[in-house]
């Protein structure tokens, strides 16, 4: 649940901070700062008004610890184009969703990536021989960080916590946030849904659970037989069962998950960070042995060197992919036994380790990136090594 007293006193804080920050306002109610460049996407300027909460809506964003926008780069290294831009003013009308790749429990590596359509999410699905099956709208998800399998046939995704100012969203008076409040009076605002479930052939479903929305923020798995949502907050990892609707807190010390490298599957919690790679049990919260795992750590301050990331496990928990490099536009796709610490794959990608995606379904590990500039998606068999590719790059659930 959203704590609405907490949620209060900090969007009073940055509103506060906000207002402090602007300029004062010239003649005609416009910046004296403005400039062409800061103007919108739409090419128009925001009134004086519209720029305050603006303004509000970043200070207050931080004091809600908001995650960055995914942005997917042009080849030319100077245009960016969101993966999903400012939410649409137009109004949002209720459809019913149709099924995505599946109904099965686990997704082909490569069958699933969400690309940017205009300033929506489309998941679009693909058949083995890398050719389009289907289409899925994420809406009314406008500013996407992660899409999971709910692995029943259908998706979870979620937008970063709405703040007041935000495209579509109320002005809010400050005043009206500065005033003393009665108890049991709510707030003048609350956040809407940001995490939502698309089920086949129902309406987007709003999830009650308070998600620090960023890439890879959220994972599912099963537990026994449930599947359970593990989703990253800012004390640590929760995890909800899809089927009651309960969250509980992960039996594990998660509190570096933040902003680390983590994954779920078959049952298992994976992390890896300055402690190297650790596995644990979900249901217990008992460590899981594992073989040693050519896997470098990042130091907290290292600008350069080799590092690990986008760790996935194997729907079964029994192995772990991961990508491994520096920050230049070639890094290594790695499969690893957990048991043993063997390597069952490594293959030299063009893709930098900064913005790559990747999923493993046991069998197959799919390599993308957030950019358009390292082009399409790479799926290589784990036996053999073949590599094909699918033509389309973004997230892959």
């Amino acid at each position: 649940m959203i704590d609405h007293a907490d949620l209060e006193s900090r969007l009073r804080a940055g509103l506060r901070a906000a207002a402090d920050a602007l300029p004062p306002s010239g003649p005609d109610g416009s910046d004296p700062r403005s400039s062409p460049r800061a103007a919108s996407r739409t090419g128009k300027r925001r009134p004086h008004r519209r720029r305050l909460l603006a303004v509000a809506a970043g200070a207050a964003a931080v004091a809600l610890a908001g995650a960055a926008v995914v942005t997917l780069s042009g080849d030319d290294g100077d245009d960016e184009t969101d993966l999903v831009t400012e939410p649409s003013t137009a109004s949002t009308t209720e459809t019913t969703v149709e099924a995505g790749p599946g109904p099965g429990t686990t997704i082909p590596a490569g069958s699933a990536i969400v690309v940017a359509s205009g300033d929506r999410a489309v998941l679009k699905s693909f058949g083995p021989d890398g050719q389009p099956t289907g289409e899925l709208s994420l809406d009314p998800i406008t500013r996407l960080q992660a899409v999971v399998s709910d692995r029943q046939g259908g998706w979870i995704a979620c937008n970063p916590v709405v703040v007041p100012g935000a495209v579509g969203t109320p002005e809010i008076d400050i005043a009206d946030f500065e005033r003393p409040r009665k108890e049991g009076e709510p707030p003048p605002w609350s956040p809407p849904p940001h995490v939502y479930r698309f089920r086949p052939g129902q309406d987007p479903e709003p999830l009650d659970a308070p998600v620090e929305c960023m890439a890879n923020s959220m994972k599912v798995t099963d537990l026994g037989d449930r599947q359970v949502l593990v989703y990253l907050t800012m004390p640590g990892l929760q995890q909800l069962d899809l089927t009651t609707g309960v969250s509980t807190a992960v039996p594990v010390d998660t509190s570096s998950a933040f902003g680390g490298q983590w994954d779920v599957g078959g049952g298992r919690l994976a992390m890896h960070g300055q402690a190297g790679l650790q596995v644990w049990d979900l249901a217990t919260g008992e460590p899981v042995p594992v073989g040693p795992a050519d896997l470098p750590v990042w130091t907290p301050d290292a600008t350069s060197g080799m590092g690990t990331s986008a760790l996935t496990l194997s729907p079964d928990g029994t192995m772990v992919a991961a990508m491994v490099g520096d920050t230049t536009a070639s890094s290594d796709v790695v499969v690893i036994d957990l048991a043993s610490g063997t390597e069952r794959l490594r293959r030299n990608v063009p893709v930098s380790v900064e913005g790559a995606d990747v999923a493993f379904d046991g069998t197959s590990v799919a390599v993308s990136s957030f950019y358009d500039s390292y082009g399409a998606t790479r799926i290589y068999d784990v036996a053999t090594g073949a590599e094909r590719t699918v033509d389309a790059h973004g997230l892959l659930p």
